[in-house]
């Protein structure tokens, strides 16, 4: 059994270890979430699996040592032969439990660039770094710096990239775009620039998407641009004022977080990833299935995704002007945004399926099974749980 041990958090990472477990192949594999503590996904986006809540509310360090070893008992009465780990505490703390309950592999996941690490974060995870079998990156960027700043032995990190389920925006989404449109007033001859992002100041770079924006209307005057996505109030309302001091309010439209972003994905013209940090970015591989030419910033994973030039532009991160003067040659050329976006989803087809990192994952937890030593009952059935 396989063992995902996940913290609260509802985003891209817990979007794609939820596709992971719909598509393991239950013949061989037998997949278990364990939730730190409560989250709204487990009402919500469940996937099909057993799964439990250890804690009433996150772990606070003090008490550490005691949620180990309450960690630690459930898992050895689960008898997991892996555990992967995706989130901070639990690269920490589930690592630990895993390792005192003799699972027979361990995988901890690096995800992002660290930009949340603090020096405490760096201390810990340093301290644990000899017990996981493997680690796996979402990107070759990503394992750069993990192997920089924890410490880990490079031949230890492995690369599987994100993937997307390209068949799903291979659909004709005409009906809801019309709806969109009529929902936000966006009219019939408006380009539109789309950007989908949650609100961090300190990744998403969305204060530079909006100079860019104020750069594009003086090129371009039928231009609309929507941010899908959520943010906590404060970074609303700093977003609004400056759209406000730029003029832009009737240009921009704030969707809010959507269930289904296909029909927005479909209206835009043009995709922005305008983010100072990505591990690999989601978004932009949900650009490329849509179709759509992008325009990302040259940081963490997004090279490995686009091909600059040929499924879309990478351009310097934090600079409004290189943003504004691709965006404005992509909406200014039709024939040159059809061609990016076939491109784009050639690329995300070939390179990024669902399909195929799950493949991966599968190939490595097989072979981390018959590679390493079973447990002292020598049961042989592979259980995986991630925390």
């Amino acid at each position: 059994m396989i063992d995902y041990v996940v913290e609260s958090e509802h985003g891209g990472t817990e979007g794609q270890f939820f596709q992971i477990i719909r598509r393991l192949d239950r013949s061989t594999f037998q997949p278990f979430l364990c939730y730190l503590w409560p989250a709204p996904s487990i009402q919500d986006h469940l996937p099909p699996c057993d799964h439990v809540v250890l804690f009433r509310k996150p772990i606070r360090w003090f008490a550490a040592p005691g949620s180990v070893m309450r960690m630690r008992n459930f898992v050895r009465a689960g008898q997991f032969d892996i555990a992967h780990t995706f989130f901070p505490t639990s690269n920490v703390l589930g690592v630990l439990a895993a390792r005192l309950a003799s699972v027979r592999a361990i995988i901890s996941s690096r995800r992002d660039l660290g930009y949340w690490k603090r020096w405490q974060d760096a201390i810990l995870l340093r301290a644990v770094r000899g017990i996981p079998t493997c680690y796996i990156a979402n990107s070759y960027a990503v394992k750069r710096e993990t192997a920089a700043s924890e410490g880990i032995d490079p031949s230890k990190i492995i690369v599987v990239h994100n993937g997307v389920d390209v068949h799903a925006y291979e659909q004709d989404f005409r009906k809801e775009v019309a709806a969109v449109k009529t929902k936000y007033h966006v009219l019939e001859d408006e380009l539109v620039v789309g950007v989908l992002a949650n609100f961090h100041p300190k990744v998403k770079g969305l204060r530079y998407f909006m100079e860019a924006a104020k750069l594009v209307t003086a090129e371009v005057e039928n231009v609309r641009f929507i941010v899908v996505g959520h943010g906590g109030r404060e970074q609303h309302e700093r977003l609004r004022k400056r759209i406000h001091e730029l003029q832009l309010d009737e240009r921009f439209v704030f969707t809010g977080p959507q269930q289904d972003v296909r029909p927005f994905l479909s209206l835009f013209h043009v995709g922005v990833l305008p983010s100072l940090s990505e591990g690999f970015s989601n978004s932009l591989l949900e650009y490329m299935a849509s179709g759509l030419a992008s325009v990302a910033c040259d940081v963490g994973g997004n090279r490995e995704a686009i091909i600059d030039g040929e499924s879309g532009f990478l351009v310097e991160p934090a600079s409004p002007v290189s943003l504004a003067e691709r965006i404005v040659l992509l909406l200014k050329d039709a024939g040159l945004r059809e061609k990016m976006g076939q491109q784009a989803r050639k690329r995300a087809r070939t390179h990024f399926s669902m399909e195929n990192m799950v493949r991966q994952l599968e190939s490595l937890y097989l072979n981390l099974y018959n590679s390493n030593p079973p447990y002292p009952s020598g049961r042989p059935i592979v259980r995986v749980t991630g925390v």
